[in-house]
C-alpha cells in the first residue's frame, strides 16, 4: 500500500501500543469477585456468618462488575475496528468518499431546570429487619433538545493526497477530522450565527447548554485496513471478540490484535468560507 504524503507522515507516526488498563483492571476485579463468592458459597476459607451476611452485597457487587465488563467491552477500541474493517482497495474509496464530503458545522442545544422530588429508601439491618425512610433529592428535567446548522458559503478538503497508510499488513487507523475557517471574518459570523441561535430558544427553560456540532458523512473515526495479500487470522472478527469477552477474555484478546496489528493517526482537515 502506498504511504502517506510527506506533510501526513508526521501525523502517522506508530502512536504506542495500548496496555488496555482499563480492561485489565475491570477483568481483575471481575475475577477477583467470582473467586470470593466461589470461596464463601463452596469452601470454609471464609466463615459461614460472613458469607450469610453479606450474600446480598456480593451478589450486588457481581452483578454490577459484571454489567462494567460489558459497557467497558460495547465501548472499546477494539470492538469499533473490529466493526469498521476493509481491505486496501475499500479502504482508498473510504478516504475519497469522506475527502468529498462537505462538512456540516452547527450548534446543538439542551434545554432544562431541576425538580426538587422524594424517594423511599428500604435498608436492612444486621438483625435482618428491614426499615424504610423517605428522602427528598435532586433531578434533572430536560424539556428541549434542538440543533442548527451553519448555512456557510464554500468548503474545500485541505487534507492533502491520502492514498495509503504507513505500516505492515494490519494497521489500526484512527481518522480524526478538523475544520477551520478561512479568515477571522468567517469565524466572527459563526459565533454571531451560534449565539444568536442560543439566545432564541432562552425562554423555552430556566437552563440552556450548547455544544458545537461537526460531522463529515461517511467518516467512521477508527478503522482496521487489511493490506493487499494480508491473510488475516480466521479469529481476528468481530463474532470472536464477543465469544472472547463473553468468557472474560476480553483484555488477553485485545493485546493479541495489539500484536498483529499498527497503530495510524490520519488527520481529515477542512476548510470552510463564511
Amino acid at each position: 500500500m502506498p504511504e502517506l504524503p510527506d506533510t501526513n507522515k508526521q501525523r502517522a507516526e506508530d502512536m504506542n501500543k495500548s496496555p488496555h488498563f482499563v480492561s485489565l483492571l475491570i477483568t481483575l476485579t471481575l475475577y477477583g469477585v467470582i473467586a470470593t463468592c466461589f470461596t464463601c458459597y463452596f469452601t470454609s476459607a471464609i466463615s459461614e456468618d460472613t458469607c450469610k451476611s453479606n450474600s446480598n452485597l456480593w451478589v450486588w457487587i457481581s452483578v454490577i462488575s459484571y454489567l462494567v465488563y460489558w459497557i467497558e467491552c460495547c465501548c472499546s477500541g477494539s470492538q469499533k475496528y473490529l466493526l469498521n474493517d476493509m481491505e486496501a482497495t475499500g479502504y482508498e474509496q473510504f478516504i475519497q468518499k469522506i475527502k468529498a464530503s462537505a462538512p456540516q458545522i452547527g450548534t446543538a442545544i439542551e434545554c432544562y431546570h431541576y425538580e426538587t422530588r422524594t424517594r423511599t429508601v428500604y435498608s436492612t439491618d444486621s438483625d435482618g429487619k428491614e426499615t424504610s425512610h423517605e428522602e427528598t433529592y435532586t433531578e434533572k428535567v430536560t424539556t428541549y433538545r434542538g440543533r442548527e446548522y451553519f448555512n456557510y458559503k464554500s468548503w474545500v478538503d485541505t487534507t492533502g493526497e491520502v492514498v495509503g497508510v504507513i505500516g505492515g499488513d494490519l494497521i489500526k487507523l484512527e481518522v480524526k477530522k478538523m475544520y477551520v475557517f478561512d479568515s477571522a471574518a468567517s469565524q466572527l459570523k459563526f459565533e454571531n450565527h451560534r449565539r444568536n441561535y442560543i439566545d432564541s430558544n432562552r425562554y423555552r427553560d430556566d437552563h440552556i447548554d450548547s455544544s458545537d456540532i461537526f460531522e463529515i458523512p461517511g467518516h467512521l473515526p477508527k478503522v482496521l485496513v487489511q493490506n493487499k495479500g494480508t491473510v488475516r487470522p480466521c479469529c481476528l472478527e468481530i463474532g470472536w471478540f464477543w465469544i472472547w469477552s463473553f468468557f472474560l477474555l476480553s483484555w488477553p484478546y485485545r493485546m493479541w490484535f495489539e500484536k498483529l496489528s499498527d497503530t495510524k493517526r490520519i488527520v481529515l482537515s477542512k476548510m470552510v468560507y463564511a
